[in-house]
């Protein structure tokens, strides 16, 4: 079944994902516990989903103003 997900309404990245999106990638190809790898995670929408999901999370970026947005995103989950 073809699901529709919807971008985020404040997007702080040009190419920022939803997380409803993430957290299906995340459920279909991970199990709990694992750890996902984002080398470009950009505003943290991926370590978002793996939070929700009882994922471990490691990612990078080059933008510093993009890892503190990410970093606040993580902690607002926590």
């Amino acid at each position: 079944m073809l699901e529709c997900y919807q971008a985020p309404k404040s997007k702080t990245h040009p190419t920022e994902k939803p997380v409803e999106l993430m957290e299906h990638f995340v459920k279909t190809y991970t199990e709990p516990g694992d750890l996902v790898v984002d080398p470009f995670c950009g505003t943290g929408s991926t370590a978002v989903a793996c939070k929700q999901l009882g994922r471990r999370f490691i990612g990078g970026d080059t933008n510093a103003e993009y890892i503190e947005v990410a970093k606040q995103r993580i902690v607002g989950v926590m």
